[in-house]
């Protein structure tokens, strides 16, 4: 029983959350290629993931996610980002949306506390399957960039 006013504020917010994000990516010393990268590379980011989280979250559409995420991991892989970084940056879009969740006051009562818990932990879900297919794109790029050199060096 997921809050769908929650998600439906996610939503119709995702903007300032992604911007929340960019704002935290930009602090933190420990990411600069994320600091880097165009805002609005970032900003789209956010979108993507936030302006229909209904549909992630009850679509279950996990071999979209893996598409998609492979893609990105790979992507970040041939931009020279270091995998850390690229995986803090979809653990600082989950904070801000989390935190935006708590921004949103102290449910009225129990049905509510409930359902913002069930959706933090849809979101943790969800944010796991995009970290682990980021992972799996970006380590299967290394991979086929290590077999390339290796062959090239045997030339």
């Amino acid at each position: 029983m997921v809050s769908a006013k929650l998600v439906q504020k996610i939503e119709d917010h995702w903007d300032a959350i992604a911007a929340r994000a960019i704002r935290r990516m930009r602090a933190c010393a420990d990411l600069p290629h994320l600091q880097q990268m165009p805002e609005s590379e970032v900003h789209q980011i956010g979108q993507r993931t936030l302006h229909n989280l209904s549909h992630w979250l009850t679509a279950n559409p996990e071999k979209e996610i893996a598409l998609r995420y492979q893609d990105i991991g790979r992507q970040r892989c041939s931009d020279g980002m270091p995998l850390h970084e690229a995986v803090r940056g979809l653990q600082l879009i989950k904070e801000a949306a989390v935190d935006y969740i708590g921004d949103q006051g102290l449910p009225a009562n129990a049905v509510e506390l409930v359902a913002e818990e069930e959706l933090e932990q849809q979101l943790d879900r969800f944010f796991d399957l995009q970290v682990f297919y980021l992972v799996k794109g970006y380590e299967q790029e290394l991979r086929k960039r290590m077999t390339a050199a290796a062959a090239a060096g045997r030339h």
